[in-house]
């Protein structure tokens, strides 16, 4: 063999020697990679304590329970949007869940309650309602300050889940509606009457008959025109008593108030920009 030859060969066994070192160390990196990865997932950061914050009506025993997560669980293998899930759904008046991690080794579930929003009668009992539309209990008795809702056929309920209505209509006109309520400060309605979605009506303080109207604009109806300035504003009184309509306080900028008289007989009365008027009753922008 040539010397050229020879030169040639010796080059080509060092090129694959490089390479066959190349890919041990690359294998034997790979390898401790993975057995770090495996110490770390099987030894290392596990859950040592987990914590309940924001809780009255559950035990921290039960919260926890109700997420699935134990003391072991791998801090980063673990499904919290899961656990989150499982909490509200398995805990009725659990409105809200948040599960994060506080370093080294605790989760820590906040959990927001909720409280009976409305109530149903269902099965011959009363079916307590959530503000966000989720069923909290069936219950034989319905708590002090909770409206009825009227004129609604229940589906299905079960306590944890969204409530299924007869009319799929209901569902986005009474979330709107409580969100507004809630959002109003107002904390005195009686009853709420959903029979006909185009003339949705409430009872305030079992005194005044509020009508809504159309599903619309019930934020500012309720919020800006019948508590900040009809009853903030002293244009309706504790002692008032009759029927308020703010059907179409959006478009005129009016709300007609017809006075309950020991005659049974209603006087109506109007007031355009906040002006003072024969009865109780303004609207202003």
């Amino acid at each position: 063999m040539s010397r050229p030859n020879r030169g040639r060969n010796a080059a080509i066994r060092n090129r694959k020697r490089k390479r066959r070192l190349l890919f041990f160390y690359a294998s034997m990196f790979f390898i401790v990679l993975c057995a770090a990865l495996i110490l770390a997932l099987t030894i290392l950061f596990k859950v040592e304590a987990i914590e309940v914050q924001g809780i009255s009506r559950y035990s921290t025993e039960e919260v926890t329970e109700a997420s699935g997560l134990e003391k072991g669980d791998n801090l980063f293998l673990a499904d919290l949007g899961a656990a989150e899930k499982a909490v509200e759904s398995k805990l009725p008046y659990v409105k809200a869940a948040h599960i994060s991690l506080s370093l080294p080794d605790t989760f820590v579930i906040d959990v927001e309650e909720d409280h009976a929003a409305a109530a149903f009668t269902y099965q011959n009992q009363y079916l307590l309602v959530g503000s966000t539309g989720k069923a909290l209990e069936i219950s034989d008795e319905k708590p002090a300050g909770c409206p009825l809702i009227k004129g609604v056929q229940v589906a299905s309920a079960e306590p944890g889940k969204e409530v299924v209505y007869e009319d799929e209509n209901v569902t986005s006109t009474f979330t709107e509606l409580m969100q507004a309520i809630a959002d109003s400060g107002l904390d005195k309605i009686t009853e709420i009457d959903l029979s006909y979605l185009y003339k949705v009506q409430l009872l305030y303080d079992d005194r005044i008959t509020v009508n809504l109207g159309m599903p619309v604009d019930f934020d500012y109806k309720l919020r800006v025109i019948f508590k900040q300035s009809l009853l903030d504003g002293g244009k309706l009184t504790d002692s008032d008593r009759g029927t308020l309509d703010l059907s179409l306080v959006k478009d005129n900028n009016k709300s007609y108030f017809s006075p309950e008289t020991s005659s049974s007989k209603s006087e109506s009365a109007s007031q355009e920009g906040g002006e003072s008027g024969a009865s109780p009753a303004g609207s202003e922008e």
